[in-house]
């Protein structure tokens, strides 16, 4: 009990800040909003962006069982980042970024919408300038079941790009 109160007072819970008040977040000098997310199951991915290969190691390395395959969720989430410093900026998101969901809290890392484009998910921007940005949520096995990726549809996800001193999080619902 001493050494819990000892890392509460060292540590304290981190101020949460969120885009509900006005839009957006602000985070590095860029002003960043959630525009839009989906869901989808393996194959519905598969068949919503045909030329994407961030998951064909799954199928390359014979790992494509329909049992596996049954409990991925990927959740496709863009935002748009806009520079306001009067300087440059080189923004990647998915280096900063971890996706949960509520009520269940699942959380996973965000990943580069493709490995083959980056540019996808990297910015470089001058001031004033803004980019949408498009990244990943992958959820497997134990967490998601064919029963449950309708659910998940339902659920309000967060990219948290910052979990200390504050805690910033992108909500999208």
């Amino acid at each position: 009990a001493v050494m819990i109160y000892r890392i509460n007072m060292i540590y304290p819970a981190a101020d949460v800040v969120t885009n509900e008040e006005n839009g957006y977040v602000e985070w590095y000098g860029c002003e960043i909003r959630a525009l839009e997310y989906d869901v989808y199951s393996y194959d519905e991915f598969k068949e919503a962006y045909p030329d994407n290969k961030t998951f064909s190691y799954i199928e390359e390395e014979g790992r494509y069982i329909q049992d596996y395959i049954d409990s991925v969720g990927i959740v496709v989430m863009k935002v748009n980042v806009k520079n306001v410093t009067d300087s440059s900026v080189y923004f990647v998101l998915p280096q900063h970024a971890e996706v949960v969901t509520e009520p269940l809290v699942w959380f996973n890392g965000a990943s580069p919408m493709s490995t083959d484009n980056p540019q996808e998910s990297v910015a470089a921007l001058a001031p004033g300038e803004d980019k949408d940005l498009v990244c990943l949520g992958f959820f497997a096995d134990g967490l998601v079941y064919p029963t449950k990726l309708d659910k998940m549809k339902s659920y309000e996800y967060k990219l948290v790009f910052s979990f200390y001193p504050k805690r910033i999080e992108l909500i999208f619902n």
